[in-house]
């Protein structure tokens, strides 16, 4: 069978770029010098999306340490595929190209009893290859629940909860570092472009802030979500991030759909409402590439 060959133009359309330039944009990632073109990394899943941690519906509410595990191919119910090293819920999770994330979260359902820390720093990773459970991989600089995550193609970010920016990496196990700061310290949603990571809202502000992947920095201001809310969902597709649900204030829950876009610094503008319209405590997942 003879190897079909492709245009440069085609190649373009698909999204691939010259090597030697994504090389040059990504100097932590390996290209094959034999590639002439190569498809740039996107954290956007293409098989299955997951969920760990969480607390269930019983009386009273117990923490799970379940990782459950659903295809984008067909519509189903989950599966449950492996269990975190701790039960826990407001967790935040990262992604790379083969691997899951679970970092901090509050391992009770509700009272915290004598001797359960209320909240923890563990980093847990599990393969996407295979199913099974989460290993223990690193730390937080500190013990945090209610984080955003991001991811770039090489290192998984925890922010908000304070207002570090903390980095670990995807190729091997390790605890974080301190890179940065936001520019107020607070539970928002994440967001991550190819070249940036967000945070958006949390306690009653309305700021997203920005930080950039290829170096460390703190984040600056760069918008504002249409109103500020706390317990809001973080979404991402390749060229907008998206803030969903929240609490606004005492008493009232918003179920507001914020979009921003990630080629400019500005405003997010409200798209749409939830279905319930509400959200506070949801949690955001991105669809597959492509």
């Amino acid at each position: 069978m003879g190897i079909k060959r492709h245009s440069i133009q085609t190649l373009a359309a698909k999204g691939f770029i010259p090597s030697v330039i994504y090389a040059a944009q990504n100097p932590n990632r390996i290209v094959n010098p034999l590639w002439n073109f190569t498809l740039p990394y996107t954290f956007q899943g293409t098989v299955a999306g997951y969920t760990s941690g969480g607390r269930n519906s019983t009386s009273p509410p117990e923490v799970t340490n379940r990782i459950d595990k659903f295809p984008f191919a067909t519509n189903a119910n989950a599966t449950d595929v492996g269990d975190l090293t701790l039960a826990r819920r407001a967790v935040t999770g990262q992604s790379s190209d083969v691997s899951g994330y679970t970092s901090g979260g509050y391992p009770s359902g509700g009272y915290v009893p004598p001797g359960i820390p209320p909240s923890v720093n563990i980093i847990d990773k599990f393969p996407f290859a295979a199913d099974a459970n989460a290993t223990d991989v690193g730390d937080l600089l500190s013990r945090r629940n209610s984080l955003a995550g991001q991811s770039s193609s090489v290192s998984g970010y925890v922010s908000g909860s304070s207002n570090v920016i903390e980095k670990f990496p995807f190729a091997s196990n390790g605890n974080v570092t301190d890179v940065g700061d936001l520019t107020v310290g607070r539970s928002g949603a994440g967001q991550s472009s190819t070249e940036n990571g967000y945070t958006s809202g949390g306690s009653s502000s309305n700021v997203i802030d920005k930080f950039p992947f290829a170096t460390d920095a703190n984040a600056t201001d760069v918008g504002d979500l249409t109103v500020g809310r706390v317990q809001s969902a973080g979404q991402s597709s390749s060229t907008n991030g998206y803030t969903s649900g929240g609490n606004p204030g005492p008493g009232s829950l918003g179920g507001i759909i914020d979009k921003f876009p990630f080629a400019s610094n500005s405003n997010a503008t409200d798209v749409g409402d939830l279905s319930s319209g509400a959200g506070a405590y949801g949690t955001g997942y991105t669809g597959p590439a492509g």
